[in-house]
C-alpha cells in the first residue's frame, strides 16, 4: 500500500509540535470513500467485507513481491526501530515488522500515580464527553453507543453518559494495545461486523463507522482491591480495512506467557491486553458517568485549531485536532467529587 501525502495532521503531545500524517493508500481511500461509497453505496459494503480486507492484507503484508522488503517498508513509513525488544535485524517480513514488540519497561514508563488511567497505545486520540452537546458523538461520526456495545444493556445503561477516549492506530505505529486500568475483568465479548478504514477520511464518509465494524469488548471493573478506582472501564478493539483479525492476549511480564482475558481474572494496568493484525485500528475506551477526567493538556490540544484536520467544523460540530500519545502515558485521573 503506498502512501501519499495527505491534508491530516496532529499535534505530539511530548512537543506540541504539528505533525503532519501521510495516510495510507490515500488515493485507494479516496476512490472507494468519497466515489464509489457515494454513487455505489452496495459497492462500499461488499469490498469491506472480510473476505476483501484478508485479500487486501495479503497483498501489502504477505504477497511474495514485497513481503521481505522490511527497510524500505520501515523507511516509507517512519516506524522508528530503537525501542523494539531485541535485535531489529530480526524482522524478514513486513508482518513480523507490523507486529513488533516493545520493551514498553525501559521505553515505556509507567506514571506513579496507580489512580489514574493510561494510554493503550501508541495512537492519535480524540476525548470527548457522551453528555457534550454538540459533540462528535451526537453526530454520530464514531459510533452510537447501543449498537458499539452489541445492544448490551447493561454496560448501555451503565456507561451512557460516561467519557470516551478514541485511539486511532496508524500503520506505522505499534500495534499491541494495553490495560488502561487494573481491575477484575467483568466481561468479555466479541460483535462480528464490517472491515472500514477507521482513517480521518473513512470515518468522515461513514457515519458511526465503528459501530459497523468487527470488534472486541472487554469490561474492567476497577473499583476493586488493587484497582484503578475508576469504575467500569470499557476497552473496545475495532478491526478495520486491511486488519486480518484481533487476538486478545493477556501478558503479566513483556509478551512472556500470554492468555486469554476472561471474566473473574484479575488484570494490571498497563501490560499487553492484545494486538491486531496488519493494518491501522481504533481502540476506544470508555469510563462511567462522573468517573473520569481527562487530562488537562489533552483536552486543551484536542481543541487547537491552527492545524489541517479532516474532523472539520461542518462535519463533527467542532474541529477537532488528534493528540499524538504514546502507551502507558497518562490519560485520565479520577472526578474529583463534588458536595
Amino acid at each position: 500500500m503506498s502512501i501519499t501525502s495527505a491534508p491530516h495532521q496532529y499535534i505530539d503531545r511530548r512537543s506540541g509540535a504539528v505533525v503532519s500524517e501521510p495516510v495510507a493508500g490515500d488515493c485507494f481511500i479516496r476512490w472507494l470513500y468519497e466515489d464509489i461509497g457515494r454513487r455505489k453505496p452496495g459497492w462500499l459494503f461488499a469490498l469491506t467485507g472480510q473476505f476483501m480486507t484478508k485479500l487486501l492484507a495479503w497483498f501489502v503484508f504477505s504477497a511474495p513481491f514485497i513481503k521481505s522488503n522490511v527497510n524500505g517498508f520501515a523507511k516509507a513509513n517512519g516506524i522508528a526501530l530503537d525501542d523494539v525488544l531485541g535485535d531489529p535485524a530480526q524482522f524478514k517480513t513486513r508482518t513480523q515488522l507490523f507486529l513488533r514488540k516493545l520493551d514498553y519497561e525501559k521505553h515505556r514508563p509507567m506514571p506513579a500515580n496507580e489512580g489514574v488511567a493510561t494510554s493503550v497505545g501508541d495512537a492519535k486520540l480524540i476525548a470527548f464527553d457522551l453528555r457534550e452537546p454538540n459533540t462528535l458523538f451526537i453526530k454520530n461520526r464514531f459510533f452510537d453507543l447501543p449498537e458499539f456495545l452489541g445492544n448490551n444493556n447493561k454496560w448501555v445503561k451503565k456507561l451512557e453518559g460516561g467519557t470516551c477516549l478514541v485511539f486511532r492506530l496508524a500503520p506505522p505505529d505499534y500495534h499491541w494495545f494495553h490495560t488502561p486500568v487494573a481491575g477484575i475483568i467483568e466481561d468479555q465479548y466479541l460483535i462480528d461486523g464490517h472491515y472500514y478504514s477507521v482513517n480521518p477520511r473513512s470515518i468522515r464518509a461513514v457515519s458511526a463507522v465503528l459501530s459497523k465494524n468487527a470488534r472486541q469488548v472487554v469490561i474492567i471493573d476497577s473499583d476493586v482491591d488493587g484497582g484503578s478506582g475508576l469504575g467500569s472501564v470499557a476497552v473496545i478493539s475495532v478491526a478495520a480495512q486491511v486488519i486480518g483479525g484481533i487476538a486478545l492476549s493477556y501478558c503479566e511480564h513483556l509478551y512472556d506467557d500470554p492468555v486469554a482475558p476472561k471474566p473473574g481474572m484479575f488484570v494490571k494496568r498497563g501490560l499487553p491486553l492484545g494486538y491486531f493484525a496488519p493494518g491501522s485500528s481504533t481502540v476506544v475506551v470508555l469510563f462511567e458517568k462522573g468517573r473520569a477526567e481527562v487530562s488537562p493538556d489533552i483536552v486543551e490540544l484536542n481543541r487547537r485549531e491552527n492545524l489541517s484536520t479532516l474532523y472539520t467544523a461542518n462535519i463533527f460540530g467542532r474541529t477537532v485536532a488528534e493528540v499524538g500519545v504514546r502507551a502507558r502515558q497518562e490519560v485520565t485521573k479520577a472526578q474529583a467529587k463534588t458536595t
